[in-house]
């Protein structure tokens, strides 16, 4: 069930891969990996399958109709 919209997909997929190429840039620790690399990849993760899970319990969807 997707319940993410071009926009949010093309937003975390743009936001997440430039998270994780500055972890990569910056040759983070694993400490700060928490900070950058995860929810880069989480962000990656959730745009590319179209689906937030977070979403859910809170019944937000920003899927067009049309898209459905």
């Amino acid at each position: 069930m997707k319940n993410m919209g071009k926009t949010d997909r093309t937003l975390r997929l743009a936001a997440g891969t430039i998270l994780i190429v500055l972890a990569v840039i910056l040759q983070v620790s694993a400490r700060q990996l928490w900070w950058l690399g995860i929810p880069g990849l989480l962000m990656v993760f959730t745009g590319s399958i179209a689906f937030c899970p977070l979403y859910v319990p809170l019944k937000i969807s920003t899927r067009d109709k049309q898209e459905e």
